[in-house]
C-alpha cells in the first residue's frame, strides 16, 4: 500500500509573528556610509520603529573619523563626506560610536524583540557589521543584544505580487531607496539622500506605510540575523584552515612568483 504524502504546512506568518503579533517588536532601521574598503565606516544612523505603536521612538546618527592612514575611495564618496569635511574631522573613532549605537539600540530591545532591518543590507550594512564586531574590532565592539531577526524591504516587496510596491501591481520602476519612496511619497527626489540618517529616516517611512505594512509579518522577509552571519563566519574558517594547512611535501612557502597571477594561491 502507497503510503499517503503528507502535504506540506502552509506557513501563514512570519518567523517573528510572536513578538509582531503582540506589539513586542521594534524595527531598527539601519544605515551607514563608508568611504571605501580601506577607508570604513564613517555615518552610522538608526531609526527606532515601534511596531505595536506604529510609531518612530528614537534615532541615533553619529559620524565617524577614521584612522589618519585610511585611504578613502571617491567612487564610494556618494555621500559628499571626505576627509576634511568638519563634521568628519571632529567625530569620535569608530570604537567609541559604535559603543554608543549599541547602547541607544538596547535602550529599545532590553523588553522587546529587535528585528534589524537594512535596504539591500545583506551586502553592504551587515556586511560592515560583521566585519566590525567579529573581524577588525573583536572584543571591543559588539552586535547589539536581542536583534534577533533581519528584514531587508526589498525581498518582501519583490516576492509578494499582491504587495502595491511590486513592478507587477504598480507603475514604479525599480527598487532603489529612493525610487520607492518617492513613489509611495509622489515625490520627484529624495533630498538628502544617502545621508545615513536620511536614508534610514526613508527606509522607515516606507515600511510605516499600509503598501508596505500589511505584508510586514508575512512568511517570506523576515528571516534570522544568524542566518546572515554564519555563511561569513564558515567562509573566514575556511580562510583560516588554509592559512595554516601544512603545505604538501616538496612545496616552498616561498615558491610563489610574480609570474603566477594572485588569485592562484
Amino acid at each position: 500500500m502507497t503510503p499517503v504524502k503528507k502535504k506540506k504546512e502552509r506557513k501563514t506568518f512570519s518567523i517573528a509573528h510572536r513578538w509582531l503579533d503582540e506589539g513586542n517588536a521594534v524595527l531598527v532601521h539601519i544605515d551607514l556610509e563608508t568611504g571605501g574598503e580601506q577607508c570604513g565606516v564613517i555615518q552610522l544612523s538608526t531609526v527606532i520603529y515601534d511596531v505595536g505603536l506604529r510609531l518612530v521612538v528614537g534615532e541615533f546618527n553619529k559620524y565617524v573619523r577614521p584612522p589618519d592612514d585610511a585611504v578613502w575611495n571617491s567612487h564610494a564618496c556618494v555621500h559628499g563626506l571626505s576627509a576634511s569635511n568638519e563634521s568628519i574631522k571632529s567625530a569620535d573613532t569608530l570604537v567609541k560610536v559604535w559603543t554608543e549605537f549599541v547602547k541607544f539600540i538596547e535602550k529599545y530591545t532590553s523588553e522587546k524583540m529587535g528585528i534589524i532591518v537594512a535596504w539591500g543590507g545583506k551586502s553592504c550594512d551587515i556586511k560592515w557589521m560583521w566585519k566590525i564586531t567579529e573581524e577588525t574590532h573583536v572584543g571591543e565592539c559588539i552586535m547589539p543584544k536581542n536583534c534577533e531577526f533581519f528584514l531587508d524591504p526589498i525581498d518582501t516587496i519583490k516576492h509578494y505580487k499582491r504587495c502595491p510596491l511590486n513592478k507587477n501591481n504598480s507603475s514604479i520602476f525599480g527598487y532603489g531607496l529612493a525610487t520607492v519612496w518617492c513613489y509611495l511619497k509622489n515625490q520627484k527626489e529624495l533630498i538628502g539622500a544617502h545621508d545615513s540618517l536620511i536614508d534610514a529616516q526613508a527606509q522607515s517611512a516606507i515600511c510605516d506605510d499600509d503598501k508596505f505594512f500589511s505584508f510586514l509579518d508575512k512568511p517570506v522577509g523576515i528571516v534570522t540575523l544568524n542566518s546572515i552571519l554564519e555563511p561569513k563566519r564558515k567562509k573566514r574558517r575556511q580562510q583560516e584552515e588554509e592559512l595554516s594547512r601544512q603545505l604538501p611535501v616538496g612545496w616552498s612557502a616561498f615558491c610563489v612568483t610574480k609570474d603566477i597571477p594572485y588569485s592562484w594561491y
